[in-house]
């Protein structure tokens, strides 16, 4: 199994991806609890507290440390990729292409694909619902030309791609290895993340405490029976997962848990199916999580 590594030193690149992160969550803490963090502020060293951002106009107030479990040569595509991601958001947005979900393959050469991959995106413009481009799967009205130009992006490290026409949003998923899905789990990844994280956020109490690691390797099973809610130490409040789009293709890439709760709230799934609880240990919990109105 290859190596995988916490990352802890910061490029102003890799902060773009943290606030990225941050973000992302944010929003999904207001979708589903209904809370506006409020106004975020950098730490990381300053004004006496290591982790990444606070939130103190929040009630209560919020400390959150961002991480990530990868492989080294995931995390050497992911800052060129966040840039070619803004590029392909640029044209998406002005030419109204659609929604689009990318997943890039490691070894990818960004710019032998951003020609044929522009090409993609813009010969779908007028196409209506969610439409799948993949190696197993792709619209049965396709042409000759689209065939050839898909085949040809698979050749140049595409793994897929999903557009829908809710919007004109493009995203990159973080970079998918070669190898099958696997049915390991990462429990003792998360253990590791957490005790590497957990002294960090206890220097920041009595803020409300959330720890947030990304998963960016290839391998590992989206499935939560393989990974259990842990018992989040002293120090952690609340645990957020973000799994990487080759661990969550089909199924829930956000999963939440909270200290003395156990259970696994799965939030985010790429096609739109509800949230759900993990395991249901009631009949209440068997009943789908309340998104609140945006």
């Amino acid at each position: 199994m290859p190596e995988s590594r916490i990352v802890r030193h910061r490029s102003d690149v890799a902060w773009l991806a943290w606030s990225q992160r941050a973000e992302y969550i944010e929003e999904e803490v207001a979708r589903y609890d209904g809370r506006n963090l409020g106004v975020r502020t950098r730490r990381d060293g300053t004004g006496g507290l290591r982790v990444d951002f606070t939130y103190d106009v929040a009630a209560p107030p919020v400390a959150m440390e961002i991480t990530a479990l990868v492989e080294p040569d995931v995390r050497a595509l992911g800052a060129e990729l966040l840039k070619f991601e803004a590029e392909l958001q640029e044209i998406v947005s002005s030419e109204h292409l659609g929604a689009w979900l990318l997943g890039i393959r490691v070894g990818v050469s960004v710019r032998r694909l951003r020609q044929p991959l522009v090409a993609l995106l813009r010969r779908h413009r007028g196409r209506s619902g969610v439409a799948l481009f993949a190696a197993d799967e792709a619209p049965e009205d396709l042409t000759d030309g689209d065939l050839r130009l898909l085949a040809e992006l698979f050749d140049l490290g595409l793994a897929s791609a999903m557009r829908s026409d809710e919007g004109d949003e493009l995203s990159i998923f973080p970079p998918i290895g070669n190898a099958q899905e696997g049915d390991d789990g990462f429990s003792t990844l998360l253990r590791t993340a957490m005790a590497a994280n957990v002294d960090k956020l206890r220097e920041a109490r009595p803020r409300e405490t959330h720890l947030v690691v990304t998963l960016d390797r290839s391998g590992l099973s989206p499935d939560p029976v393989r990974t259990p809610a842990p018992e989040l130490p002293d120090g952690i409040d609340v645990l957020w997962i973000l799994l990487g789009y080759f661990n969550a293709k089909w199924t829930y890439g956000l999963w939440r848990t909270t200290a003395g709760d156990r259970r696994w709230h799965l939030l985010r799934h790429p096609l739109g199916k509800p949230p759900v609880v993990y395991p249901p240990t009631a009949s209440h919990d068997q009943q789908i999580l309340k998104v609140r109105p945006d």
